[in-house]
């Protein structure tokens, strides 16, 4: 998953720190979001040039090219993240904030229940039923 990888870790700068998974979330997100990112795709002949292409792309591409289509909070939580040095210990709050606070604006509830447990509840539910049982 090089593509979700921070450019510091690419580029051997710095060892893996909680930026860099914060980065690579941010991605994460995007991704799920628009299905694709602007890093995908790149043709290479082995892992090295791979990598390098990766580099390269992820130092040229903008935070309005990456969360195009998308909410201003995901650009806000790019940029925050982008500007966090190694040692500095990530805004958590602000950054979760941003998202509730969408959430709230687009009338999503924020109650922790996700599409895919309530999935498996219902199934478990209906199981339970054909079996002469009650879940609760």
């Amino acid at each position: 998953m090089p593509a979700k990888v921070h450019i510091a870790t690419l580029t051997g700068d710095a060892v893996q720190s909680r930026t860099d998974d914060l980065e690579s979330l941010g991605h994460m997100l995007i991704y799920f979001m628009r299905g694709s990112l602007p890093l995908q795709g790149l043709k290479a002949g082995d892992f090295e040039e791979k990598d390098r292409l990766i580099k390269e792309k992820k130092t040229a591409v903008s935070v309005g090219e990456l969360r195009s289509g998308l909410p201003a909070e995901f650009a806000e939580y790019v940029t925050t993240v982008k500007i966090l040095g190694t040692g500095k210990r990530p805004p958590y709050k602000q950054l979760r904030k941003l998202f509730q606070s969408l959430a709230h604006e687009k009338g999503i509830e924020y109650d922790n229940i996700f599409d895919c447990t309530e999935r498996m509840y219902l199934h478990a539910q209906e199981s339970g039923q054909q079996n002469g049982r009650t879940i609760m």
